[in-house]
This record gives C-alpha cells, structure tokens and sequence, in this order.
C-alpha cells in the first residue's frame, strides 16, 4: 500500500491542520502538537496550554 506524504517533516503538522478543519469543537494547537476538547479547562506550567 502507499502512502501519500507531502513532507514528511510535516506530516504531523499537516495532520493536526487537518483535524482543526474537520472538528471545530476542538481547540488544536498545531505548533504545540496538541488536541484538546475545547471545553476543556488547561493549567499548569508551560506554553500548551496557550492554544489560540
């Protein structure tokens, strides 16, 4: 089987985009590869918890 990837050095990027697009009850953070529900209350240290 094949598989079609552009760049594999942003296959996860690409992916986490795409995952935004398809579910906008989710607050993803693309640059932070993170997915969160976007009710979701985030605490704690660190930059994750600042999705835009």
């Amino acid at each position: 089987m094949k598989k079609f990837i552009n760049d594999p050095a942003a296959v996860v990027r690409e992916a986490l985009a795409g995952v935004a697009t398809a579910h906008p009850d989710l607050r993803v953070g693309v640059e932070q590869q993170i997915i969160v529900r976007a009710d979701a209350r985030l605490t704690g240290p660190g930059r994750a918890h600042r999705l835009k």
